[in-house]
């Protein structure tokens, strides 16, 4: 393969001069460049690798290339497939074409050094395996994240800037999709990743919880509830279906927005019990951002609640209210007589 090509795509961004050393291929070269890497098939090592030494920094950040234009992945693939076997033109010069290829030089010599980023990816992940994540500062733990979305640019300078936009971690995975997918450098598999760990974690709690846990006091429904709004940024509520045994059948979402605008509720709540064949309930839902103090409003929506379920014969055991890492129990507080 052509030195002076893999020379103009091992670029390192730094403070050392740039130097010229030949002319940017166009994605026509590029395509051969794919073939002789394999399209980044091999092991995760070779990956990394690659990752690190080719395009692990931003290639043409101020250019306006989009995640789909990224050279040999997704949709250049099958243009370069189509020029490698012969069947199609070489395709015109694109924005990722236009861009300088600078080089490290070593104290302004000319002599192009080693790659100082060479191997980051595969030791970030190795220091996780080793470590976990208690190590981490909080844009470390998105540049990791973000290897698994984003396999070609500098993820690090990423993970920077959503942190500067959104202000923490947690903010970061509760971000709307729509407004994520469109963020600079981020695209929809990345938007869909960050999406997931919210999502995956509140599975993760409540798949432990699968043997239909006892909750046979307002402690273990607090600590039952809890996960259950794991990543929430909207008010949701939930019927917690108990058996005779004070065993959980089913927790059902059976609203998404604030509380005290559902007429419907008493329809649904019933409905529900008698699906899941509840012998008692109890009610749980959320305060994002707020108090975990109870409201009027909650009291209120309880009593009515309640009331609709004593023509059923099915008994309300407590409502929990959780706000972040706390809750309450209504009924330890005596905010309602159940």
């Amino acid at each position: 393969m052509n030195q002076s090509l893999l020379k103009d795509f091992h670029r390192i961004t730094d403070d050392a001069v740039a130097i010229s050393i030949g002319a940017r291929p166009t994605l026509a070269d590029a395509c051969a460049m794919s073939a002789d890497l394999g399209s980044c098939s091999g092991s995760d090592s070779d990956n990394d690798s690659r990752a690190d030494s080719c395009l692990d920094s931003d290639t043409c950040s101020d250019a306006g290339v989009d995640e789909g234009t990224d050279i040999g992945v997704d949709a250049g693939v099958s243009v370069c497939a189509d020029v490698a076997a012969g069947t199609g033109a070489a395709p015109t010069k694109t924005a990722a074409d236009s861009c300088a290829a600078p080089t490290k030089t070593a104290a302004g010599t000319g002599v192009i050094s080693a790659n100082i980023h060479s191997g980051h990816r595969l030791r970030m992940k190795e220091r996780f395996i080793k470590e976990g994540l208690d190590s981490f500062s909080d844009h470390q733990i998105l540049e990791l994240l973000l290897f698994f979305g984003i396999p070609y640019k500098d993820t690090n300078a990423i993970a920077h800037g959503l942190l500067q936009r959104y202000g923490s971690v947690s903010a970061v995975l509760e971000a709307d999709y729509e407004e994520l997918s469109h963020t600079k450098w981020i695209g929809a598999n990345a938007a869909v990743l960050l999406k997931l760990i919210p999502e995956i974690t509140r599975r993760y709690y409540n798949d432990r919880w699968k043997e239909r846990p006892q909750l046979s006091s307002s402690t273990k429904a607090g600590e039952y509830a809890l996960p259950l709004f794991i990543g929430l940024n909207h008010e949701v509520f939930y019927l917690i279906c108990l058996d005779s045994q004070n065993r959980v059948n089913m927790a059902v979402p059976v609203f998404k927005g604030t509380i005290n605008e559902a007429p419907v509720y008493p329809r649904l709540i019933v409905e529900n019990a008698l699906r899941y064949k509840a012998n008692s309930v109890i009610f749980a839902h959320n305060h994002p951002g707020g108090s975990v103090n109870a409201s009027n409003a909650d009291v209120e929506v309880t009593l009515k609640l309640k009331t609709a379920l004593d023509y059923i014969s099915v008994k309300v055991a407590d409502h929990i209210i959780v706000a972040g890492k706390d809750y309450i129990s209504m009924a330890e507080q005596g905010l309602v007589s159940f």
